[in-house]
């Protein structure tokens, strides 16, 4: 993945991160159709990629103390 692809890829991380940490837990389908409304496939390893650094919890959508770390930090 290059830079730029990786600049895309943590800018959707850090928009579903903000999103859980305003909504709090939200349902799988919920995300998915607010964040890829067109089906393009980019949402179902963006939530592995959170769920695997424990950034979120899978069951019930939430988003970790690990996550909102990392926001913070992404916002700095």
């Amino acid at each position: 993945m290059d830079e730029r692809e990786w600049a895309t890829r943590r800018a959707l991380l850090q928009a579903i991160l903000v999103y859980l940490a305003h909504h709090g837990p939200t349902i799988w389908v919920t995300l998915y159709l607010h964040f890829d409304p067109d089906v393009t496939g980019e949402i179902g390893p963006a939530l592995g990629y959170l769920a695997v650094n424990k950034h979120i919890v899978f069951e019930g959508a939430t988003i970790t103390a690990s996550g909102t770390e990392q926001l913070q930090n992404w916002q700095e």
